[in-house]
Protein backbone atom coordinates (compact mmCIF):
# COMPACT_ATOMS: atom_id res chain seq x y z
CA UNK A 1 0.00 0.00 0.00
CA UNK A 2 2.45 2.30 0.86
CA UNK A 3 4.48 2.00 -2.40
CA UNK A 4 1.29 2.45 -4.47
CA UNK A 5 0.92 5.48 -2.61
CA UNK A 6 4.35 6.58 -3.41
CA UNK A 7 3.83 5.85 -6.83
CA UNK A 8 0.56 7.93 -6.96
CA UNK A 9 2.40 10.64 -5.00
CA UNK A 10 4.92 10.49 -7.75
CA UNK A 11 2.40 10.65 -11.01
CA UNK A 12 0.81 13.58 -8.61
CA UNK A 13 4.15 15.54 -8.88
CA UNK A 14 5.04 14.75 -12.50
CA UNK A 15 1.98 15.85 -13.43
CA UNK A 16 1.97 19.42 -11.42
CA UNK A 17 5.31 19.69 -12.96
CA UNK A 18 4.13 19.37 -16.55
CA UNK A 19 1.25 21.81 -15.50
CA UNK A 20 3.04 24.36 -14.15
CA UNK A 21 5.76 24.01 -17.10
CA UNK A 22 2.50 24.61 -19.36
CA UNK A 23 1.53 26.73 -17.30
CA UNK A 24 4.71 28.96 -17.70
CA UNK A 25 5.03 28.69 -21.44
CA UNK A 26 2.13 30.41 -21.69
CA UNK A 27 2.22 32.82 -19.57
CA UNK A 28 2.69 36.65 -20.24
CA UNK A 29 0.65 38.57 -23.05
CA UNK A 30 0.94 39.52 -26.70
CA UNK A 31 4.11 41.45 -28.18
CA UNK A 32 2.07 42.54 -31.38
CA UNK A 33 4.01 45.65 -32.41
CA UNK A 34 7.18 47.72 -32.18
CA UNK A 35 6.57 49.50 -29.12
CA UNK A 36 4.89 46.84 -27.64
CA UNK A 37 2.09 49.30 -26.60
CA UNK A 38 0.87 52.37 -28.30
CA UNK A 39 2.61 54.41 -25.32
CA UNK A 40 5.91 52.91 -26.59
CA UNK A 41 6.71 51.22 -23.81
CA UNK A 42 8.71 48.25 -24.95
CA UNK A 43 8.20 46.63 -21.76
CA UNK A 44 5.65 43.53 -21.19
CA UNK A 45 4.70 43.64 -17.62
CA UNK A 46 2.76 40.53 -17.59
CA UNK A 47 5.86 38.20 -18.93
CA UNK A 48 6.48 36.43 -15.74
CA UNK A 49 7.84 32.82 -17.00
CA UNK A 50 11.53 34.10 -17.30
CA UNK A 51 12.50 35.95 -14.41
CA UNK A 52 16.25 37.14 -12.80
CA UNK A 53 16.02 33.56 -11.36
CA UNK A 54 15.97 30.90 -14.27
CA UNK A 55 17.72 33.63 -17.18
CA UNK A 56 20.61 31.47 -17.03
CA UNK A 57 18.71 28.43 -17.98
CA UNK A 58 17.44 30.16 -21.56
CA UNK A 59 18.44 27.75 -24.60
CA UNK A 60 17.69 27.98 -27.99
CA UNK A 61 14.56 26.34 -29.49
CA UNK A 62 15.11 26.51 -33.16
CA UNK A 63 15.89 28.71 -35.70
CA UNK A 64 14.43 29.91 -39.12
CA UNK A 65 16.60 31.05 -41.70
CA UNK A 66 15.01 33.47 -44.94
CA UNK A 67 16.16 32.23 -48.03
CA UNK A 68 17.13 34.30 -50.26
CA UNK A 69 17.69 37.25 -48.28
CA UNK A 70 20.87 39.44 -48.05
CA UNK A 71 22.02 38.43 -44.68
CA UNK A 72 20.57 41.18 -42.74
CA UNK A 73 17.68 40.55 -40.55
CA UNK A 74 16.23 44.23 -39.83
CA UNK A 75 12.05 42.93 -39.21
CA UNK A 76 11.75 42.59 -35.65
CA UNK A 77 8.83 40.04 -35.08
CA UNK A 78 5.58 40.43 -33.83
CA UNK A 79 3.64 37.92 -31.94
CA UNK A 80 -0.40 37.51 -31.75
CA UNK A 81 -2.55 34.50 -31.22
CA UNK A 82 -0.16 32.17 -31.04
CA UNK A 83 1.65 33.01 -34.76
CA UNK A 84 5.19 35.37 -34.91
CA UNK A 85 4.94 37.47 -37.95
CA UNK A 86 8.11 39.44 -39.58
CA UNK A 87 9.44 40.10 -42.94
CA UNK A 88 12.14 38.99 -45.06
CA UNK A 89 14.57 41.26 -46.92
CA UNK A 90 13.77 38.85 -49.77
CA UNK A 91 10.16 40.35 -50.39
CA UNK A 92 7.90 37.72 -48.59
CA UNK A 93 6.24 38.21 -45.57
CA UNK A 94 6.42 35.57 -42.89
CA UNK A 95 3.85 33.97 -40.14
CA UNK A 96 5.61 31.54 -38.32
CA UNK A 97 4.06 29.04 -35.19
CA UNK A 98 5.31 30.95 -32.45
CA UNK A 99 6.17 27.97 -30.25
CA UNK A 100 7.32 25.61 -33.06
CA UNK A 101 8.60 28.06 -35.71
CA UNK A 102 6.76 26.07 -38.64
CA UNK A 103 5.59 28.39 -41.41
CA UNK A 104 2.15 28.98 -41.09
CA UNK A 105 1.68 31.28 -44.70
CA UNK A 106 3.90 33.97 -46.55
CA UNK A 107 2.83 36.68 -48.70
CA UNK A 108 4.73 37.37 -51.52
CA UNK A 109 4.97 41.75 -51.86
CA UNK A 110 5.62 41.81 -55.45
CA UNK A 111 2.08 40.93 -56.09
CA UNK A 112 1.88 44.53 -55.02
CA UNK A 113 5.11 46.02 -56.35
CA UNK A 114 5.99 43.51 -59.05
CA UNK A 115 9.18 42.39 -59.66
CA UNK A 116 10.30 46.08 -59.16
CA UNK A 117 14.12 47.11 -60.11
CA UNK A 118 15.48 48.08 -56.34
CA UNK A 119 16.30 52.35 -56.77
CA UNK A 120 19.02 51.76 -54.32
CA UNK A 121 21.90 52.14 -56.72
CA UNK A 122 24.49 49.24 -56.59
CA UNK A 123 27.63 52.11 -57.00
CA UNK A 124 28.51 55.46 -57.12
CA UNK A 125 29.36 55.98 -60.37
CA UNK A 126 26.21 54.30 -62.64
CA UNK A 127 22.79 54.55 -62.54
CA UNK A 128 22.35 51.15 -64.03
CA UNK A 129 19.64 50.22 -61.41
CA UNK A 130 20.09 46.58 -59.56
CA UNK A 131 17.30 44.35 -59.80
CA UNK A 132 16.59 43.31 -56.01
CA UNK A 133 13.77 42.31 -54.13
CA UNK A 134 11.58 44.45 -52.06
CA UNK A 135 13.11 45.07 -48.84
CA UNK A 136 10.77 44.35 -46.14
CA UNK A 137 12.68 45.87 -42.99
CA UNK A 138 10.36 47.42 -40.37
CA UNK A 139 8.29 45.48 -37.54
CA UNK A 140 5.15 44.76 -38.33
CA UNK A 141 1.79 45.57 -36.09
CA UNK A 142 -0.86 43.10 -35.35
CA UNK A 143 -4.37 44.04 -34.01
CA UNK A 144 -7.93 42.70 -34.68
CA UNK A 145 -6.52 39.48 -36.92
CA UNK A 146 -4.95 42.16 -39.47
CA UNK A 147 -1.19 42.19 -39.73
CA UNK A 148 0.21 45.77 -40.98
CA UNK A 149 3.77 46.42 -41.93
CA UNK A 150 5.26 48.44 -44.48
CA UNK A 151 8.22 47.80 -47.58
CA UNK A 152 10.77 49.61 -49.49
CA UNK A 153 8.52 51.10 -51.75
CA UNK A 154 6.71 53.36 -49.68
CA UNK A 155 3.46 51.45 -49.41
CA UNK A 156 1.60 50.03 -46.24
CA UNK A 157 -0.13 46.50 -46.43
CA UNK A 158 -2.73 44.87 -44.01
CA UNK A 159 -2.75 41.14 -44.83
CA UNK A 160 -5.60 38.54 -42.76
CA UNK A 161 -3.39 37.41 -40.18
CA UNK A 162 -4.83 33.84 -39.98
CA UNK A 163 -4.45 33.16 -44.08
CA UNK A 164 -1.97 36.30 -45.14
CA UNK A 165 -4.66 37.34 -47.54
CA UNK A 166 -4.43 40.49 -48.70
CA UNK A 167 -7.03 42.79 -47.75
CA UNK A 168 -5.41 46.36 -48.81
CA UNK A 169 -2.15 48.19 -49.81
CA UNK A 170 -1.18 51.91 -49.76
CA UNK A 171 0.88 53.50 -51.51
CA UNK A 172 1.66 56.41 -48.45
CA UNK A 173 3.98 58.31 -50.42
CA UNK A 174 3.84 58.70 -54.22
CA UNK A 175 8.07 59.41 -54.40
CA UNK A 176 9.97 56.93 -55.97
CA UNK A 177 12.77 57.02 -53.79
CA UNK A 178 10.01 56.56 -50.49
CA UNK A 179 10.07 53.27 -48.35
CA UNK A 180 8.72 52.75 -44.92
CA UNK A 181 11.16 51.50 -42.36
CA UNK A 182 8.87 53.17 -39.77
CA UNK A 183 6.91 49.85 -37.41
CA UNK A 184 3.37 51.11 -37.68
CA UNK A 185 1.38 52.11 -34.53
CA UNK A 186 -2.04 50.88 -34.50
CA UNK A 187 -4.90 52.61 -32.47
CA UNK A 188 -8.46 53.83 -32.35
CA UNK A 189 -9.01 51.99 -35.80
CA UNK A 190 -6.28 53.58 -37.48
CA UNK A 191 -2.61 53.12 -38.68
CA UNK A 192 -0.26 55.36 -38.08
CA UNK A 193 3.54 54.77 -39.70
CA UNK A 194 6.49 57.62 -40.55
CA UNK A 195 7.75 58.15 -43.76
CA UNK A 196 11.38 57.86 -44.80
CA UNK A 197 13.42 57.85 -48.08
CA UNK A 198 16.05 55.74 -49.22
CA UNK A 199 16.99 59.13 -51.70
CA UNK A 200 19.99 59.79 -49.03
CA UNK A 201 21.76 57.19 -51.03
CA UNK A 202 21.71 58.61 -54.83
CA UNK A 203 23.70 62.03 -54.19
CA UNK A 204 26.40 59.21 -54.71
CA UNK A 205 26.13 59.33 -58.16
CA UNK A 206 26.86 62.00 -60.62
CA UNK A 207 23.72 61.40 -62.69
CA UNK A 208 21.35 62.04 -60.00
CA UNK A 209 19.28 65.70 -59.51
CA UNK A 210 19.45 65.93 -55.50
CA UNK A 211 17.05 65.77 -53.68
CA UNK A 212 13.47 66.28 -53.10
CA UNK A 213 11.86 63.34 -50.86
CA UNK A 214 10.28 64.46 -47.81
CA UNK A 215 9.82 62.87 -44.31
CA UNK A 216 6.48 62.04 -42.55
CA UNK A 217 3.73 60.93 -40.91
CA UNK A 218 0.49 59.63 -42.21
CA UNK A 219 -2.67 57.92 -40.39
CA UNK A 220 -5.24 55.55 -42.73
CA UNK A 221 -8.11 53.67 -41.72
CA UNK A 222 -7.33 50.55 -40.35
CA UNK A 223 -10.45 48.95 -42.40
CA UNK A 224 -10.18 50.17 -45.97
CA UNK A 225 -6.79 51.79 -46.14
CA UNK A 226 -7.91 54.95 -47.05
CA UNK A 227 -4.92 58.16 -46.04
CA UNK A 228 -6.82 59.96 -43.63
CA UNK A 229 -4.09 62.31 -43.21
CA UNK A 230 -0.26 63.08 -43.91
CA UNK A 231 2.04 65.66 -42.91
CA UNK A 232 5.58 66.51 -44.14
CA UNK A 233 8.42 67.42 -41.52
CA UNK A 234 10.01 69.14 -44.41
CA UNK A 235 8.28 71.77 -46.99
CA UNK A 236 7.61 71.09 -50.80
CA UNK A 237 11.50 71.20 -52.21
CA UNK A 238 12.28 74.70 -55.21
CA UNK A 239 15.06 74.16 -57.63
CA UNK A 240 18.00 76.42 -56.52
CA UNK A 241 19.98 78.21 -58.72
CA UNK A 242 22.96 76.83 -60.25
CA UNK A 243 23.45 73.06 -60.89
CA UNK A 244 25.52 69.92 -59.86
CA UNK A 245 27.37 68.48 -62.85
CA UNK A 246 25.21 69.84 -65.24
CA UNK A 247 21.98 68.88 -63.19
CA UNK A 248 19.53 71.19 -61.71
CA UNK A 249 19.59 70.94 -57.51
CA UNK A 250 16.60 71.25 -55.12
CA UNK A 251 16.35 71.63 -51.22
CA UNK A 252 14.72 71.60 -48.84
CA UNK A 253 14.81 67.99 -48.35
CA UNK A 254 14.80 64.97 -45.99
CA UNK A 255 13.94 64.71 -42.54
CA UNK A 256 12.92 61.09 -42.32
CA UNK A 257 10.76 59.41 -40.15
CA UNK A 258 12.76 56.24 -39.46
CA UNK A 259 11.13 55.02 -36.00
CA UNK A 260 7.82 54.21 -35.03
CA UNK A 261 4.89 56.99 -33.86
CA UNK A 262 4.11 56.72 -30.00
CA UNK A 263 0.64 58.06 -28.84
CA UNK A 264 -0.88 59.21 -25.60
CA UNK A 265 -4.44 58.31 -25.61
CA UNK A 266 -5.43 60.86 -22.63
CA UNK A 267 -4.44 63.63 -24.87
CA UNK A 268 -4.89 62.00 -28.16
CA UNK A 269 -1.37 62.84 -29.13
CA UNK A 270 1.08 61.01 -31.67
CA UNK A 271 4.57 61.87 -31.15
CA UNK A 272 7.43 60.86 -33.94
CA UNK A 273 11.26 62.09 -34.33
CA UNK A 274 12.48 63.49 -37.26
CA UNK A 275 16.31 62.82 -38.88
CA UNK A 276 18.78 65.21 -40.78
CA UNK A 277 17.89 67.35 -44.23
CA UNK A 278 19.34 65.86 -47.44
CA UNK A 279 19.36 69.13 -48.41
CA UNK A 280 19.34 72.82 -47.52
CA UNK A 281 19.36 73.87 -43.81
CA UNK A 282 16.64 75.09 -41.19
CA UNK A 283 18.26 77.81 -38.70
CA UNK A 284 18.60 76.85 -34.93
CA UNK A 285 18.92 78.95 -31.77
CA UNK A 286 19.83 76.12 -29.03
CA UNK A 287 16.44 74.02 -28.20
CA UNK A 288 14.27 75.95 -30.55
CA UNK A 289 10.74 75.50 -31.58
CA UNK A 290 11.04 74.82 -35.31
CA UNK A 291 8.75 76.50 -37.49
CA UNK A 292 5.54 74.91 -39.00
CA UNK A 293 7.02 72.47 -41.63
CA UNK A 294 4.98 73.62 -44.04
CA UNK A 295 7.42 77.12 -44.27
CA UNK A 296 10.60 76.15 -43.05
CA UNK A 297 10.68 72.51 -41.81
CA UNK A 298 11.41 70.51 -38.82
CA UNK A 299 14.66 68.14 -39.42
CA UNK A 300 16.43 66.70 -36.17
CA UNK A 301 13.19 67.40 -34.19
CA UNK A 302 10.48 65.96 -31.92
CA UNK A 303 7.06 66.80 -33.10
CA UNK A 304 3.64 66.30 -31.52
CA UNK A 305 0.34 66.03 -33.52
CA UNK A 306 -3.04 66.13 -33.29
CA UNK A 307 -3.57 62.34 -33.59
CA UNK A 308 -7.69 62.64 -34.88
CA UNK A 309 -7.02 65.93 -37.66
CA UNK A 310 -3.18 65.89 -37.92
CA UNK A 311 -2.35 69.25 -36.55
CA UNK A 312 1.13 70.02 -35.40
CA UNK A 313 0.79 70.83 -31.84
CA UNK A 314 4.58 71.77 -31.23
CA UNK A 315 7.81 70.80 -32.82
CA UNK A 316 11.45 70.91 -30.66
CA UNK A 317 14.18 70.78 -32.94
CA UNK A 318 17.55 69.18 -31.78
CA UNK A 319 19.67 70.25 -34.14
CA UNK A 320 19.37 72.85 -37.21
CA UNK A 321 21.34 72.71 -40.13
CA UNK A 322 22.00 69.06 -39.31
CA UNK A 323 22.53 68.08 -43.88
CA UNK A 324 23.94 65.13 -45.16
CA UNK A 325 23.77 63.06 -47.47
CA UNK A 326 25.43 59.55 -48.23
CA UNK A 327 27.71 60.96 -50.35
CA UNK A 328 29.21 62.87 -47.73
CA UNK A 329 30.98 59.35 -46.91
CA UNK A 330 30.78 57.33 -49.62
CA UNK A 331 32.39 59.80 -51.70
CA UNK A 332 33.95 62.28 -48.79
CA UNK A 333 36.80 64.12 -51.16
CA UNK A 334 35.36 63.19 -54.68
CA UNK A 335 33.96 65.67 -57.11
CA UNK A 336 31.32 63.13 -58.29
CA UNK A 337 29.76 63.12 -54.37
CA UNK A 338 26.63 65.68 -53.62
CA UNK A 339 27.49 66.57 -50.33
CA UNK A 340 25.99 69.32 -48.81
CA UNK A 341 28.23 71.73 -46.11
CA UNK A 342 27.84 68.17 -43.90
CA UNK A 343 26.14 68.18 -40.82
CA UNK A 344 27.08 65.12 -37.97
CA UNK A 345 23.33 63.53 -38.97
CA UNK A 346 22.15 63.88 -35.21
CA UNK A 347 18.65 62.41 -36.19
CA UNK A 348 16.17 61.69 -33.66
CA UNK A 349 15.74 58.49 -35.10
CA UNK A 350 14.41 56.34 -32.17
CA UNK A 351 11.33 55.59 -31.05
CA UNK A 352 8.94 57.85 -28.11
CA UNK A 353 8.34 56.72 -24.51
CA UNK A 354 5.33 58.40 -22.89
CA UNK A 355 4.37 58.24 -19.98
CA UNK A 356 3.03 59.62 -16.27
CA UNK A 357 5.51 61.18 -14.31
CA UNK A 358 4.13 62.18 -10.82
CA UNK A 359 0.92 64.59 -12.59
CA UNK A 360 2.92 65.51 -15.70
CA UNK A 361 3.13 63.39 -18.95
CA UNK A 362 6.41 63.23 -20.70
CA UNK A 363 8.00 62.15 -23.48
CA UNK A 364 11.33 60.18 -23.36
CA UNK A 365 13.64 59.99 -26.61
CA UNK A 366 17.29 59.15 -27.27
CA UNK A 367 19.01 61.33 -30.50
CA UNK A 368 22.33 60.34 -32.31
CA UNK A 369 24.27 62.91 -30.93
CA UNK A 370 24.39 61.09 -27.71
CA UNK A 371 21.85 63.25 -25.62
CA UNK A 372 18.91 62.02 -24.04
CA UNK A 373 15.76 64.29 -23.78
CA UNK A 374 13.00 64.25 -21.33
CA UNK A 375 9.98 66.55 -23.03
CA UNK A 376 7.02 68.02 -21.60
CA UNK A 377 3.96 66.57 -23.55
CA UNK A 378 1.45 68.92 -23.35
CA UNK A 379 4.28 72.21 -24.58
CA UNK A 380 7.11 70.16 -25.92
CA UNK A 381 9.68 72.36 -23.38
CA UNK A 382 12.94 70.75 -22.25
CA UNK A 383 12.60 68.89 -18.78
CA UNK A 384 16.17 67.55 -18.77
CA UNK A 385 18.98 66.52 -21.26
CA UNK A 386 21.69 64.00 -20.26
CA UNK A 387 24.53 63.54 -21.84
CA UNK A 388 25.15 59.59 -22.57
CA UNK A 389 27.66 59.46 -25.26
CA UNK A 390 29.92 61.94 -27.40
CA UNK A 391 28.62 62.14 -30.16
CA UNK A 392 32.06 63.39 -32.33
CA UNK A 393 33.84 62.09 -35.39
CA UNK A 394 33.93 63.06 -39.00
CA UNK A 395 31.04 64.72 -40.35
CA UNK A 396 28.45 63.07 -41.27
CA UNK A 397 29.35 59.75 -38.42
CA UNK A 398 29.57 61.63 -35.56
CA UNK A 399 26.02 60.23 -34.53
CA UNK A 400 27.33 56.97 -35.05
CA UNK A 401 27.76 57.17 -31.14
CA UNK A 402 24.51 58.15 -29.78
CA UNK A 403 21.17 56.36 -29.25
CA UNK A 404 19.65 54.69 -32.32
CA UNK A 405 16.40 52.60 -32.21
CA UNK A 406 14.80 52.76 -28.83
CA UNK A 407 14.62 52.73 -25.31
CA UNK A 408 12.10 51.11 -22.55
CA UNK A 409 10.31 51.88 -19.56
CA UNK A 410 9.19 49.84 -17.27
CA UNK A 411 7.77 52.04 -14.57
CA UNK A 412 10.92 52.91 -12.28
CA UNK A 413 13.44 53.15 -15.13
CA UNK A 414 14.21 54.15 -18.60
CA UNK A 415 16.49 51.55 -20.47
CA UNK A 416 18.25 52.86 -23.15
CA UNK A 417 21.71 51.85 -24.99
CA UNK A 418 24.32 53.79 -27.51
CA UNK A 419 25.52 52.39 -30.49
CA UNK A 420 29.57 53.09 -30.85
CA UNK A 421 29.91 55.25 -28.31
CA UNK A 422 33.55 53.18 -27.59
CA UNK A 423 32.07 51.09 -25.72
CA UNK A 424 28.11 51.16 -27.07
CA UNK A 425 26.70 51.18 -23.30
CA UNK A 426 23.40 50.28 -21.65
CA UNK A 427 22.05 52.89 -19.03
CA UNK A 428 19.18 52.41 -16.45
CA UNK A 429 17.89 56.49 -16.08
CA UNK A 430 15.73 57.68 -13.35
CA UNK A 431 13.55 60.16 -15.02
CA UNK A 432 12.24 61.87 -11.84
CA UNK A 433 15.98 62.80 -10.32
CA UNK A 434 16.19 66.19 -10.09
CA UNK A 435 19.99 66.09 -9.39
CA UNK A 436 21.69 65.34 -12.56
CA UNK A 437 24.29 63.59 -10.62
CA UNK A 438 21.60 60.72 -9.53
CA UNK A 439 20.11 60.31 -13.09
CA UNK A 440 22.21 57.45 -14.24
CA UNK A 441 20.93 54.42 -11.85
CA UNK A 442 23.21 52.03 -13.11
CA UNK A 443 25.53 52.03 -16.62
CA UNK A 444 26.51 48.86 -18.03
CA UNK A 445 29.29 48.74 -20.92
CA UNK A 446 29.42 45.92 -23.86
CA UNK A 447 32.31 43.72 -22.89
CA UNK A 448 35.42 44.59 -24.03
CA UNK A 449 36.09 41.20 -25.39
CA UNK A 450 33.21 40.94 -27.18
CA UNK A 451 35.20 40.86 -31.00
CA UNK A 452 37.28 38.70 -29.47
CA UNK A 453 35.30 35.78 -28.70
CA UNK A 454 33.19 33.40 -30.58
CA UNK A 455 31.87 33.97 -33.65
CA UNK A 456 33.19 37.43 -34.35
CA UNK A 457 37.12 36.36 -33.78
CA UNK A 458 36.84 35.33 -37.21
CA UNK A 459 34.71 38.54 -38.91
CA UNK A 460 37.03 41.51 -40.21
CA UNK A 461 38.50 43.68 -38.21
CA UNK A 462 36.04 46.69 -39.26
CA UNK A 463 33.06 44.51 -39.25
CA UNK A 464 32.95 44.54 -35.74
CA UNK A 465 32.43 46.86 -32.89
CA UNK A 466 31.12 47.08 -29.49
CA UNK A 467 27.97 48.67 -29.75
CA UNK A 468 24.76 48.96 -28.85
CA UNK A 469 22.44 49.69 -31.29
CA UNK A 470 19.21 47.79 -30.86
CA UNK A 471 16.45 49.24 -29.29
CA UNK A 472 15.88 47.95 -25.58
CA UNK A 473 13.32 45.57 -24.59
CA UNK A 474 12.54 44.78 -21.07
CA UNK A 475 10.36 42.15 -18.76
CA UNK A 476 10.00 42.44 -15.08
CA UNK A 477 13.87 42.32 -13.46
CA UNK A 478 15.42 41.57 -16.75
CA UNK A 479 16.68 43.96 -19.69
CA UNK A 480 17.54 42.65 -22.95
CA UNK A 481 19.90 43.80 -25.70
CA UNK A 482 21.90 42.63 -28.39
CA UNK A 483 25.08 43.80 -29.36
CA UNK A 484 27.03 44.30 -33.38
CA UNK A 485 29.98 41.69 -31.90
CA UNK A 486 26.60 39.11 -31.85
CA UNK A 487 25.43 38.23 -29.04
CA UNK A 488 22.54 38.71 -27.31
CA UNK A 489 23.00 39.30 -23.79
CA UNK A 490 20.41 39.75 -20.62
CA UNK A 491 21.27 42.38 -18.13
CA UNK A 492 19.59 42.66 -14.52
CA UNK A 493 17.00 45.51 -14.32
CA UNK A 494 18.05 45.67 -10.67
CA UNK A 495 21.96 46.57 -10.71
CA UNK A 496 23.21 46.00 -14.57
CA UNK A 497 24.86 42.79 -14.67
CA UNK A 498 24.79 40.92 -17.19
CA UNK A 499 23.19 37.65 -16.60
CA UNK A 500 23.26 35.55 -19.57
CA UNK A 501 25.00 35.82 -22.66
CA UNK A 502 24.36 33.76 -26.19
CA UNK A 503 26.75 34.14 -29.09
CA UNK A 504 24.44 34.48 -32.68
CA UNK A 505 27.31 34.43 -35.01
CA UNK A 506 27.50 30.74 -35.71
CA UNK A 507 25.75 28.19 -38.48
CA UNK A 508 21.78 27.16 -38.40
CA UNK A 509 19.81 24.71 -40.08
CA UNK A 510 16.63 26.76 -40.02
CA UNK A 511 13.28 24.66 -39.41
CA UNK A 512 12.40 25.49 -43.05
CA UNK A 513 15.66 23.55 -44.08
CA UNK A 514 17.58 26.41 -44.85
CA UNK A 515 21.29 27.17 -43.88
CA UNK A 516 22.28 29.95 -42.56
CA UNK A 517 24.85 31.64 -40.26
CA UNK A 518 24.19 34.78 -38.00
CA UNK A 519 26.00 37.78 -37.53
CA UNK A 520 25.46 41.58 -35.64
CA UNK A 521 22.48 42.52 -34.27
CA UNK A 522 21.11 45.88 -34.37
CA UNK A 523 17.86 47.92 -35.29
CA UNK A 524 14.36 45.91 -34.02
CA UNK A 525 14.78 44.48 -30.53
CA UNK A 526 14.11 41.30 -28.62
CA UNK A 527 10.75 40.23 -28.78
CA UNK A 528 9.44 38.47 -24.85
CA UNK A 529 6.36 36.69 -25.18
CA UNK A 530 4.45 33.35 -23.23
CA UNK A 531 7.82 32.10 -22.18
CA UNK A 532 9.74 32.77 -25.40
CA UNK A 533 12.52 35.12 -26.04
CA UNK A 534 12.78 35.89 -30.08
CA UNK A 535 16.15 37.60 -31.47
CA UNK A 536 17.38 38.70 -35.29
CA UNK A 537 20.32 37.77 -36.13
CA UNK A 538 22.62 39.25 -39.07
CA UNK A 539 22.11 43.34 -38.70
CA UNK A 540 24.89 45.22 -40.86
CA UNK A 541 24.18 49.02 -42.07
CA UNK A 542 25.45 49.68 -45.07
CA UNK A 543 24.69 48.45 -48.62
CA UNK A 544 25.68 45.07 -49.69
CA UNK A 545 27.91 47.42 -52.89
CA UNK A 546 29.90 49.46 -50.65
CA UNK A 547 32.72 48.60 -48.28
CA UNK A 548 31.86 50.18 -44.57
CA UNK A 549 34.07 50.69 -41.90
CA UNK A 550 31.23 49.28 -38.82
CA UNK A 551 28.63 47.58 -41.09
CA UNK A 552 28.15 45.20 -38.88
CA UNK A 553 29.01 41.44 -39.16
CA UNK A 554 27.03 40.31 -42.04
CA UNK A 555 25.09 37.09 -42.23
CA UNK A 556 24.75 34.42 -44.30
CA UNK A 557 20.71 34.72 -44.75
CA UNK A 558 18.31 36.16 -42.23
CA UNK A 559 18.35 34.47 -39.01
CA UNK A 560 15.23 34.49 -36.62
CA UNK A 561 16.14 32.76 -33.00
CA UNK A 562 13.47 31.31 -30.82
CA UNK A 563 14.85 30.41 -27.09
CA UNK A 564 12.54 29.35 -24.36
CA UNK A 565 13.39 27.60 -20.94
CA UNK A 566 14.19 23.96 -20.87
CA UNK A 567 11.00 21.84 -20.67
CA UNK A 568 9.34 24.17 -22.33
CA UNK A 569 8.28 23.24 -26.17
CA UNK A 570 9.50 22.06 -28.81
Amino acid sequence: MKARTLKRLRILCATIAVIAATTAAASGTDWSSFLFDSAGSRYNAAETAITPANIGQLQLKWAFVVPGADGIASSQPAVANGMLYFGGRNGLFYALDAVTGQTRWSFDSSAVVGAAVNTLLPNATTDSGQSMPNLLRDGPAVADGVVYFGDFYGFLYALDAASGRLLWATEVEPHRDAIITSSPTVYGGRVFVGLSSKEVFNPTLPNYPCCQARGGVAALDAHTGELLWKRYTVPPSKQLAGTFLGLPRYAPSGGPVWSSPAIDAASQTLVIGSGQNYTGTVPYDGHSACSDPVSSGCSDSVIAFDLNTGQQKWARQMLGGDSWTAACVLLPNSALGNCPVSGPDYDVGASPNIFKLGTRTVVAVGQKSGLFHLLDLATGDIIWDLRLATGNGPAGRAGENGVQWGSAWDGHSIYVATYNAKPGTLYALDPAATDPALRIRWSTPNPADGCKTGGAKSASASSCDVSMGQAVSATPGLVFEGSRDGKFRVFSAAAGQILYTYDTVQSYTGVNGVKGKGGSIGHGGVVISHGMVYVNSGYATSDAQHSDANSGIRGQNAVVLAFGLPGSTP
